[in-house]
């Protein structure tokens, strides 16, 4: 098949879809497809980057409108690449614009959210759909797709709140890739981080954000540390400086470390040590400290520290819910509250049993979700939204 994957940002900047997008890809050719990626923007800056797969970067265009600009960009890149479908990630503004051309030159379309472009949470003000302008075009995006699949439980729900017929969502996770986070990284983490050698390291990876819970995350630091002062908590991802300032200034700097986000590794490039998988290797847990119902689709980070045997700590919210079974293959805490995150941290640090059976467990659990096995799941959508055009 030719496969058009469209997302409106691809690698080298990092985050959940990025990802995907690029395992999806690279696990689409294994299977002798042909992939092109189209939508990304940083034409000027990213356009020399060389992948695995055809991207096709768009540039800005003068006096136009994103929309319009999009709409345009997409009929040319129709007619540089003939696809037999296109896989759009995110419902707005990737299925929006895929979903009027459609209505003009019918293809077989498929939709893909992520998180923030179908969830509403009203309480933090999280999700595109809290806008009355964008949920429109969102719900004409899923009307008019053949699919939309759903990466978790809450995603299903959230797209079926917008009136979807449950006939037309389709189930399939996130995969994780397994081989990175069990190879072997010859990194000094400590020496990284500057600190000493027997602390009790816990990693939490996420661009800052409120609902991402690194406020309360970082109080229940602080208490738990007064009972396990080896502990050190690491935050990876695009910080917030005027909250790490903060943090500083409350006297947490030698315990919270931030280490701003990490280098993804491109295929063919082995210039630098994966400090990420160094990190969760040499780690006691991994916290995700969501604080909202609602604020997670399917948390790929969560199902790469459980591919890296770490003990996992998570929030008990969409998402986390659906892979995480208390005290089996990681902790459920209550989210928003610092003292179950206290005690939850100060477990970790203190029951080395707990943590190995744990960290066994979860990595024994995901071994089910590798890149290459979910990407059949949607070679068979493909399939089955092909015969019926």
């Amino acid at each position: 098949m030719n496969i058009l994957l469209f997302n409106n940002s691809h690698l080298p900047l990092i985050g959940g879809k990025e990802i995907v997008v690029h395992h999806l890809a690279m696990s689409l050719m294994e299977l002798g497809h042909n992939v092109v990626l189209a939508g990304p923007g940083s034409y000027r800056r990213f356009r020399h980057l060389i992948y695995p797969y055809t991207v096709f970067r768009w540039p800005r265009i003068p006096f136009l409108s994103k929309e319009l600009t999009w709409r345009l960009l997409l009929r040319i890149t129709r007619m540089r690449f003939k696809w037999d479908i296109v896989h759009a990630h995110t419902t707005y503004p990737n299925g929006f614009t895929a979903a009027q051309l459609k209505e003009v030159t019918d293809f077989p379309l498929i939709i893909t959210p992520h998180g923030a472009d179908i969830h509403k949470v009203p309480e933090i003000g999280f999700g595109h759909r809290l806008d009355p302008v964008k949920d429109k075009k969102i719900c004409y995006a899923l009307d008019i797709a053949d699919f939309t699949t759903a990466i978790s439980k809450a995603v299903e729900d959230s797209i079926a709140d917008t009136g979807l017929e449950k006939n037309k969502i389709i189930a399939i996770p996130n995969g994780v890739d397994k081989h990175r986070f069990t190879t072997h990284v010859d990194f000094d983490v400590f020496e990284f981080l500057g600190i000493p050698r027997d602390s009790k390291v816990v990693v939490s990876v996420g661009n800052y954000h409120p609902r991402k819970g690194h406020k309360t995350l970082c109080m229940a630091t602080q208490k738990a540390h007064e009972v396990e002062p080896k502990l050190v908590v690491v935050i990876v991802g695009n910080p917030s400086q005027k909250f790490c300032q903060e943090i500083l200034d409350q006297g947490m700097g030698d315990f919270i470390k931030f280490t701003g986000s990490l280098r993804f590794p491109m295929p063919g490039s082995t210039d630098d040590p994966d400090i990420l998988v160094a990190l969760l290797h040499a780690s006691h847990a991994y916290v995700s400290a969501s604080i909202a119902e609602g604020t997670e689709g399917l948390s790929l980070a969560l199902l790469e520290a459980m591919a890296a045997k770490t003990c996992v700590i998570a929030t008990r919210v969409s998402g986390n819910r659906d892979i995480i079974i208390n005290n089996e293959n990681g902790l459920l805490i209550e989210p928003g509250c610092e003292e179950s995150l206290e005690q939850a941290l100060i477990s970790v640090c203190s029951d080395a049993s707990l943590v190995t059976r744990l960290a066994e467990n979860g990595q024994q659990f995901v071994k089910k979700y590798s890149w290459l096995e979910i990407t059949k799941l949607y070679v068979e959508l493909y399939k089955k939204t092909l015969d019926r055009s």
